[in-house]
């Protein structure tokens, strides 16, 4: 399972933004952030074109703005399917 630090430009779990860092990498991404409550979903790229970080509504840090390690699902197909056993929160980011 490949994971990517991120942390939010605002408190967990509003929405706004947060930067990616994949662990092969040390380059930060800007994604959106979505709260949704678990379950499965489909990430579609002509919603979330970069991607998108998804965090469960009742996730909390301390920091509020705490950076956290979580699953980073990449895709270059046109959807990523989710299911629904994701914990606080993932990451789908698409590739080219």
């Amino acid at each position: 399972m490949t994971e990517a630090n991120v942390t939010p430009h605002q408190p967990w779990p509003q929405p706004g933004n947060a930067d990616v860092v994949p662990e092969d990498t040390t380059t930060p991404v800007t994604l959106p952030v979505v709260a949704r409550a678990p379950g499965a979903y489909t990430i579609s790229r002509s919603e979330y074109p970069n991607g998108v970080v998804i965090v469960n509504p009742t996730f909390r840090s301390d920091p509020p703005d705490k950076t956290v390690r979580w699953e980073l699902r990449s895709s270059s197909g046109p959807d990523e399917t989710l299911g629904p056993g994701w914990g606080d929160g993932v990451v789908v980011l698409f590739q080219g």
